[in-house]
C-alpha cells in the first residue's frame, strides 16, 4: 500500500506540472495574439499622410514625422491652403452683372523686369502658361520705368525681399500680404512692424520663394468684404467703376489669376466672387494695367476699347504648369528708385 500511495502521489504532482505549463503556454499564445492584434490595428490606425509623435526614453523629447500633404493649421485672421497642383484651365463666368475670367490651377508665382514691360512678356520669359499684371507700384507716373513695388516683395527668382520706405506706412497694415511655396499659399494681414524684414516674412511660411502686398482683401474664407469696410484698406480708387485685376485662391486650394471683362467696383467684384464659390480673392493694381495672359494669348486688357495695349507693368503673377525648381538661381538686376517726389498707386 505505501508503494501504491506514493505511486498515486507521483502520478498527481505530474499531472498538476503538465496543467501548469499547458496554462502558461495558453497564456502566452494569447499574449501574443493580443499583440499582434494591437500592432495591426496601430498599423491601419496610422495612414499614410498623417503626423506621428515617437516617444524617446527622455519624455521631454520626441520625434515628429510630418508629411508634406499634411493640412496647414489656419490662425485667425489668416488664409492658409496647399495647393493641389491641378492642371491649368480657363473659366469664364458672370456673377451679380460683372463678368469676369479666371485661369487657375498650376503652381503661382512672381516675377519682376528691370523696367516696365507688358505682362505677355514676363510670362515668355519665364517660362509660365499664365500671367496677370501684379500689384501697386511704388511710382504710378505714365513715364515711370522703375519697379520699385509698395510693400515688401521677393520673385521666385530672387534671393532676397525688397523693402522700400513706403513699406512703413500704417495706412499700408491689415492689406492682404501673399506668401507663396511651392506647395502651398498663405495671406496674412499686413504688419508693418514685423513683416518689413526678410525674417518677419519667412517667418509665416517656411519655404517662401514669392512674397507681395496686394490691395484689398476683396473675399476671405468666401465672405465678400462690403462697402463698409472697404475703406479700412485705404486703397485709392478701390469703388470707382474700372477693369479690375484679382489673385484668387479656390476652396481645394487652387491658385487663379482674374480679371473682369468691364467696369466694376471693388465690392461688387467681391460680391460676384464669392457668389462663384471663391475662398479667397485680393485686388491687384487695376485699370489701365490689367492684362490677363494664357498660352500666349491676351484674354483681357485694361481698355474696353479692342485693340488697346495695357499698361506696361514692372510686376507680374505667373502660373507654371510645374514650379521650376531652378528659378531660384537666377538673378534679376536691381531697378531704379523713385524719386522722392513719386506719387505711389493704390495709395
Amino acid at each position: 500500500m505505501p508503494n501504491d500511495h506514493r505511486h498515486n502521489k507521483r502520478q498527481a504532482s505530474i499531472s498538476l506540472f503538465v496543467l501548469k505549463l499547458a496554462a502558461l503556454s495558453i497564456t502566452a499564445m494569447a499574449g501574443s495574439f493580443y499583440a499582434t492584434d494591437r500592432w495591426f490595428a496601430f498599423r491601419d490606425h496610422v495612414k499614410p499622410g498623417t503626423t506621428t509623435t515617437v516617444a524617446q526614453a527622455n519624455p521631454s523629447t520626441s520625434v515628429s514625422a510630418v508629411t508634406p500633404d499634411e493640412p496647414p493649421v489656419e490662425e485667425p485672421g489668416e488664409a492658409d491652403l496647399l495647393n493641389p497642383n491641378a492642371p491649368i484651365t480657363m473659366v469664364r463666368n458672370r456673377k451679380d452683372g460683372v463678368p469676369f475670367t479666371i485661369v487657375e490651377g498650376g503652381t503661382a508665382g512672381t516675377r519682376r523686369s528691370a523696367v516696365r514691360v507688358a505682362v505677355e512678356n514676363i510670362v515668355q520669359e519665364s517660362g509660365a502658361k499664365a500671367g496677370l499684371n501684379g500689384t501697386f507700384f511704388a511710382n504710378a507716373s505714365l513715364n515711370g520705368t522703375d519697379n520699385l513695388l509698395i510693400g515688401p516683395s521677393i520673385c521666385g527668382d530672387e534671393s532676397s525681399p525688397t523693402f522700400s520706405p513706403f513699406d512703413k506706412r500704417k495706412e499700408l497694415n491689415g492689406r492682404p500680404m501673399v506668401l507663396m511655396a511651392p506647395n502651398r499659399t498663405k495671406i496674412v494681414p499686413y504688419d508693418s512692424t514685423n513683416l518689413d524684414d526678410e525674417a518677419g516674412l519667412r517667418s509665416q511660411l517656411p519655404g517662401m520663394t514669392d512674397a507681395f502686398l496686394g490691395g484689398v482683401w476683396l473675399v476671405h474664407h468666401g465672405v465678400p468684404v462690403n462697402e463698409d469696410s472697404i475703406d479700412q484698406f485705404n486703397v485709392k480708387d478701390a469703388e470707382d467703376p474700372r477693369r479690375r485685376a484679382f489673385f484668387v485662391l479656390l476652396p481645394d486650394g487652387r491658385p487663379g489669376l482674374g480679371a473682369t471683362t468691364y467696369v466694376a467696383s471693388s465690392s461688387k467684384l467681391a460680391e460676384a466672387l464669392a457668389d462663384a464659390g471663391i475662398r479667397e480673392a485680393v485686388l491687384l493694381d487695376s485699370g489701365f494695367s490689367t492684362s490677363l495672359v494664357d498660352d500666349g494669348k491676351v484674354l483681357v486688357t485694361g481698355h474696353t476699347a479692342p485693340g488697346i495695349p495695357s499698361r506696361p507693368v514692372p510686376h507680374a503673377i505667373v502660373l507654371f504648369d510645374t514650379h521650376p525648381a531652378d528659378a531660384r538661381l537666377a538673378r534679376v538686376p536691381n531697378g531704379r528708385q523713385p524719386s522722392p517726389n513719386s506719387r505711389p498707386s493704390g495709395v
